[in-house]
């Protein structure tokens, strides 16, 4: 990224639908909620289940923590998070800064942001799976690292290998077991969360991949 982006207005919209069964009545509502302000353009967002959503403000050096009735605290890092991670339950969020080994771990009721240093070197995504508790962190050269959620500032790291090539993208199964990892190599690389047992799927192209999103039967 480059200087300081224009300001842009969130806006969030919570829909509400209401149906009987067998169609016999249907009724639904918007609400609309004020927009916030950001400082600038987010370049992550991860979302819990009740809506409170992290957002990543890199020139700032600050994540965004936003509630679902549409208050905003900003949270400063100390660097520019290059992507951010949420618990389902909306209780701690995950941040990590390309120029930084350190994983960044907010309370999201205090916004107290707490250090852990789990190796590796560059990282610009992070995913949390929820079924493994274990956090997949990516690094630009294709370095997976895979900790363990013990506590807010004391991780241990299960696994660290690397995929090879240069990093393009980073997801994860509908149940949190396996993780897919794509990088400049033509080839999608798909590990298991727990084993980090790795598998290559070749995708035969002149050109690589920049996204990648398994479907919910995997």
């Amino acid at each position: 990224p480059g200087g300081m982006r224009p300001t842009r207005a969130l806006a969030l919209a919570l829909v509400v639908a209401l149906s009987a069964v067998g169609g016999v009545a249907r009724a639904q509502t918007t609400a609309e909620l004020a927009p916030i302000a950001l400082p600038e353009i987010p370049n992550d967002v991860a979302v819990a289940n009740d809506g409170t959503a992290l957002v990543s403000l890199f020139n700032p050096q600050q994540v965004g923590v936003m509630k679902p009735d549409g208050s905003m605290t900003l949270v400063d890092i100390g660097c520019s998070p290059s992507a951010v991670a949420i618990s389902p339950d909306g209780s701690t969020g995950w941040s990590v800064c390309q120029e930084s080994p350190l994983l960044m771990t907010i309370d999201v009721a205090t916004g107290e942001v707490a250090l852990a240093d789990v190796g590796g070197g560059g990282p610009v995504n992070i995913a949390y799976s929820a079924s493994t508790q274990m956090l997949i962190i990516a690094g630009a050269a294709g370095q997976i690292v895979i900790t363990d959620v013990a506590s807010l500032d004391d991780y241990q790291v299960i696994h660290d290998f690397s995929v090879g090539g240069t990093y393009s993208a980073l997801a994860l199964s509908s149940d949190g077991r396996e993780g897919y990892v794509v990088t400049d190599r033509g080839a999608i690389n798909a590990f298991s969360v727990e084993s980090a047992a790795l598998r290559t799927i070749n995708l035969d192209m002149d050109i690589y991949a920049t996204a990648v999103s398994p479907s919910p039967s995997g």
